[in-house]
C-alpha cells in the first residue's frame, strides 16, 4: 500500500473524483462532517411558507438548505416571487425549481446581496428563508435602510461532536458560497 505524504481533513463531503485526484498526488483526504442540517417540519413553518406562497413577494435565500426546505413544503407550487440569493449552488437550485426568470439578484456574500436588494428602491419588505444559525449582516443592513425583513426559519443546523484521533497536516473548511476552500495548516 502506497504511503501518503500529506494527510488532510475536510469538514464537508467533496466530490469523489477530487479525492481520487489527490491520491494520485500522494495526498489522502478524509471527510468528517462537523455539522448537520435538517428542515423544520412543523405546522407553523408550513403555514408561513404557504402564506408566503400566495403573495407576490421579494424572497431571499442564503443557503441551499433553505431552498430545499421551502421547495419541499411548496410541493410543486411555483409562487410569483422575485428571488435574491447567495452563491452559485443556491442559484442553481432556485433556477431548477422556480426558473431562471425568478432570480432577481445574486451575490457572493450577505453584504453584497444587501446592496443588490437596496438598488431596487421599490422594495420595502423581503421574506428571508433561513436557518437557525444565520448571520445578521443582511437583515441589519436592510433594516437600516427601512426594509422590513420577515425571517422564516425553515431549517436547523446542529453541531456534530466528533473525536478526531489522527494527526493531519491540514484541515479544509469548505464554505458553500461557490465552494471556496480555506486551508488551515496544522502545527
Amino acid at each position: 500500500m502506497q504511503e501518503h505524504n500529506i494527510h488532510i481533513l475536510c469538514t464537508r463531503p467533496i466530490e469523489e473524483d477530487l479525492v481520487e485526484q489527490a491520491l494520485l498526488q500522494n495526498i489522502r483526504i478524509d471527510t468528517i462532517s462537523l455539522i448537520e442540517t435538517e428542515p423544520i417540519q412543523s405546522i407553523e413553518v408550513q403555514q408561513e411558507v404557504e402564506l408566503a406562497s400566495i403573495q407576490i413577494a421579494n424572497i431571499v435565500f442564503t443557503s441551499m438548505n433553505a431552498v430545499e426546505a421551502v421547495t419541499d413544503l411548496l410541493d410543486g407550487a411555483i409562487p410569483d416571487w422575485r428571488i435574491y440569493c447567495i452563491g452559485h449552488a443556491t442559484k442553481e437550485l432556485i433556477d431548477a425549481y422556480f426558473g431562471e426568470d425568478a432570480i432577481a439578484g445574486i451575490a457572493d456574500n450577505a453584504a453584497e446581496l444587501a446592496e443588490e436588494i437596496l438598488q431596487d428602491e421599490s422594495i420595502d419588505e423581503i421574506i428571508f428563508f433561513c436557518g437557525n444559525k444565520k448571520r445578521e449582516e443582511l437583515s441589519k443592513r436592510l433594516q437600516q435602510n427601512n426594509i422590513n425583513v420577515n425571517e422564516i426559519v425553515v431549517y436547523q443546523t446542529h453541531s456534530i461532536s466528533q473525536s478526531i484521533d489522527k494527526k493531519y497536516d491540514a484541515v479544509i473548511f469548505l464554505v458553500p458560497v461557490r465552494q471556496k476552500v480555506f486551508l488551515v495548516k496544522t502545527v
